[in-house]
Parts: structure tokens; C-alpha cells; sequence
């Protein structure tokens, strides 16, 4: 869960997520679903939905999501392409692979 900072005007995070089975399998859904709405997903203040969603990926590690960063990655730019690149990154540490 993620709150507004006032001090430095920007989403941070308030409460870590619970990991279950069935948050990750939410996640990967909308994951999968990214690719072909990621023009739409826009929000001005902070990380856009997109954003979280990879991110919170990485932070459980969850290498069934691989495949579909790998996409955003290779197929975005800017903030998803970071986004896809540090989740791929953490994943992969977390499981001893090389990005």
C-alpha cells in the first residue's frame, strides 16, 4: 500500500504487501494484461500502476513473471523499461541468475 509523502510530494510506501499465492497470482495477470494498455497507464504523481505491479514482482521474486518483463523491457522505454529491468534484476539475484 502506498501513501502520499507530503514532505517530498511523491507515492512511498506505507505497508509492505502480504505475499500469498493468490496476490501473485493477480499480479501476474495484470502483468500479462500490461502490454497492450501500457499507453493508458499514466498517473502523475509517482509510479504509474504498471510500475507497482513489476515492482512488487521483484520484490517476491516471482521468476513465473520473467517472461513478460523480458517483454515490457525489450518492447518500452523510460520508466517501464526501468521498471521491467530492476523487477528482472531483483528476481533473478534472489534466485542466483544473471539479468
Amino acid at each position: 500500500m502506498m501513501r502520499h509523502d507530503h514532505k517530498h510530494g511523491r507515492r512511498v510506501i506505507w505497508k509492505h504487501s502480504p505475499d500469498s499465492e493468490e496476490i501473485r497470482q493477480h499480479l501476474l495477470g495484470l502483468l500479462e494484461y500490461l502490454p497492450r494498455h501500457i499507453s493508458k497507464d499514466f498517473y502523475p504523481i509517482g509510479p504509474n500502476l504498471g510500475e507497482v505491479i513489476m515492482w512488487q514482482l521483484g520484490e517476491f521474486g516471482e521468476q513465473r513473471a520473467i517472461e513478460d518483463l523480458e517483454f515490457v523491457r525489450e518492447h518500452s522505454e523510460g520508466r517501464f523499461y526501468e521498471a521491467a529491468n530492476e523487477a528482472l534484476a531483483k528476481t533473478r539475484e534472489m534466485h542466483g541468475e544473471r539479468s
